[in-house]
C-alpha cells in the first residue's frame, strides 16, 4: 500500500491540529500584539488550509500508485470529442479504466479482506459483529468505483461467511471446516482459535480442539487451496 495508511493518518491527524487552532483563533489573537494580525491572518489563511491540501495530495500519490492510472489522461486527451452526432456508447477509455478498478476490487477483495481478518487472534462476539460492519463497508465502497467482477464478488462473499462462521457451535466447527474447502489450513486454524477464546475454553481443550481441527484438515477427502 506504500504506506498509505499511515501516510493518511499523518495527515488527518495534522488536519485535526489544524481544527483546533481554527477553533482556538479568538483566544491566540488576544495573545498577541495587534502588530502581529497580519501574521497570524498569513497562518491561519494560507498555513492551515495547507493541512487540507496534504491529505488530498497523498491520496492522489497512493490512488497512482496502485492504480497506475499515468496512461489515463493521455487516452482521454487524445480522444476525439470533436463529434457531428452524439455518441451511442462511451470511449473506449473508459472501459479500460473499469476494467482496471475492477482488477483492484478483486485484488482487495481476495488478498486483504479475507486474509487480513483471518489474522485476528482474539475477538468476541460484538467484535465478530463488527467485522461483518466491516467487511460490508468495503464491499459497498469497492461498488462505488466500479461494477464488481464475479471474482472480487465471491471473494468479498467468501470474507462474509468466513466472519458469520464464528458463531458456530464448537461442535460443529469440524464438520463445518470439512465442508468448505475453499478457506486455507491457516484461516480454519485462526477461526478455530478465536472461537476457544471466545467460548472460554481451557488451555487444554482449547489445544484439544485445535489438534481434532488439525487432524481434519489433513483429511484427503478435503481438497482446501
Amino acid at each position: 500500500m506504500y504506506g498509505l495508511v499511515a501516510r493518511s493518518a499523518a495527515c488527518e491527524s495534522l488536519c485535526e491540529v489544524a481544527a483546533r487552532l481554527a477553533a482556538a483563533r479568538g483566544p491566540l489573537a488576544s495573545l498577541l500584539s495587534p502588530g502581529d494580525s497580519a501574521a497570524l491572518d498569513a497562518f491561519f489563511g494560507e498555513g492551515l488550509a495547507a493541512a487540507g491540501d496534504a491529505l488530498r495530495h497523498v491520496s492522489d500519490a497512493g490512488v497512482r500508485l496502485l492504480l497506475s492510472l499515468g496512461w489515463l489522461a493521455e487516452a482521454v486527451a487524445g480522444t476525439n470529442y470533436a463529434l457531428a452526432e452524439p455518441p451511442t456508447r462511451h470511449q473506449p477509455w473508459v472501459d479500460q479504466l473499469l476494467r482496471q478498478l475492477g482488477v483492484f476490487a478483486d485484488r482487495v477483495a481476495h488478498a486483504c479482506v479475507l486474509d487480513s481478518v483471518a489474522r485476528v487472534r482474539s475477538c468476541s462476539l460484538e467484535g465478530r459483529a463488527a467485522m461483518t460492519l466491516d467487511v460490508q463497508g468495503v464491499a459497498h465502497g469497492l461498488r462505488r468505483l466500479a461494477p464488481l467482477p464475479v471474482g472480487a464478488q465471491a471473494g468479498l462473499a467468501r470474507a462474509d461467511a468466513y466472519v458469520k462462521a464464528f458463531y458456530i457451535p464448537v461442535g460443529e466447527l469440524t464438520q463445518w471446516a470439512l465442508a468448505h474447502p475453499e478457506y486455507t489450513r491457516e484461516q480454519i486454524l485462526a477461526l478455530t482459535a478465536c472461537i476457544a477464546d471466545s467460548s472460554g475454553l481451557r488451555r487444554k481443550e482449547r489445544a484439544a480442539l485445535l489438534a481434532q481441527m488439525e487432524a481434519a484438515l489433513h483429511d484427503p477427502g478435503r481438497q482446501g487451496p
